[in-house]
């Protein structure tokens, strides 16, 4: 996963093999947080990029 939370990570480690986090954040609130530009996506455009 690119981004979680410590916490997340530990109960996956219990559940899993292995578990591949890019960035672990101590104070996770949101997917939003670890990205420099996170800005929403209408739904026109996704349309548009599903249509691709």
């Amino acid at each position: 996963m690119p981004v979680g939370s410590k916490a997340v990570y530990n109960q996956f480690k219990q559940e899993t093999e292995e578990v591949v986090f890019i960035n672990l954040l101590d104070d996770f609130y949101a997917v939003g947080q670890a990205y420099e530009n996170f800005s929403q996506v209408s739904d026109e455009e996704v349309q548009i990029l599903l249509e691709q």
